[in-house]
């Protein structure tokens, strides 16, 4: 008898004690699935990127002949005999039988500072009788004594028989610009340019006589 009403007190307790057991578990929560994403291949810094749309692209090599489809203009001076070729949408000021202003700017749009993105190129007639080595040896003075620094200075042979020295200087400012002595039709002439120069060889291979 006593046995079976301990039974009952005992079974009469259970619901008790599972809830105390159940207050005292941790909250089951629910597990966050992990997604993974593909990481696409970064090829390294030193790595070359290949474009396959992308095709040859030719290089504007300074030094070849002038080409009529880079240069399709041409300025002549029928008093000194001369001419040279120009792209179609540059200007040109001339003076007969002394000089000629060429820039791929408009005139009017001229300031003393030439860009590095525009170039201004002058053609001078120098009306001395001096040997070209002189004029030469007067240009080397010219550039040393205004402080600029002398980069390079080689000869080109183009045209008929037609020579060039070609002195290229740093200005104190930093800036590249270049001079040319030359002759054509016995008459001296002294070339020089500023800003981009990029198409100034080019220009002077186109220098010759006037046909």
């Amino acid at each position: 008898m006593q046995l079976a009403t301990y039974s009952r007190k005992f079974l009469s307790t259970l619901p008790i004690i599972a809830l105390a057991l159940a207050a005292c578990l941790p909250e089951a929560t629910t597990p966050t699935p992990v997604v993974t994403v593909p990481q696409p291949d970064i090829p390294d810094s030193g790595d070359a990127i290949a474009d396959e749309d992308q095709g040859d692209v030719e290089a504007n090599t300074l030094g070849a002949d002038p080409s009529e489809d880079v240069l399709p203009a041409t300025y002549t001076d029928d008093e000194l005999g001369f001419s040279f070729n120009y792209p179609m949408d540059w200007y040109v000021q001339g003076t007969a039988g002394f000089s000629a202003v060429l820039t791929s700017y408009p005139p009017e749009e001229e300031d003393d500072d030439v860009t590095a993105e525009e170039t201004k190129i002058d053609f001078v007639l120098l009306e001395t009788d001096e040997q070209v080595e002189a004029l030469i040896e007067s240009q080397q003075g010219q550039i040393n004594e205004a402080g600029n620094t002398v980069t390079n200075e080689t000869t080109i042979e183009f045209g008929e028989n037609i020579s060039a020295y070609v002195i290229s200087y740093s200005t104190d400012e930093g800036e590249l610009e270049v001079v040319a002595i030359t002759q054509v039709n016995d008459s001296n002439f002294i070339i020089s340019g500023q800003g981009d120069l990029t198409l100034f060889e080019q220009i002077l291979r186109s220098l010759g006589p006037s046909t």
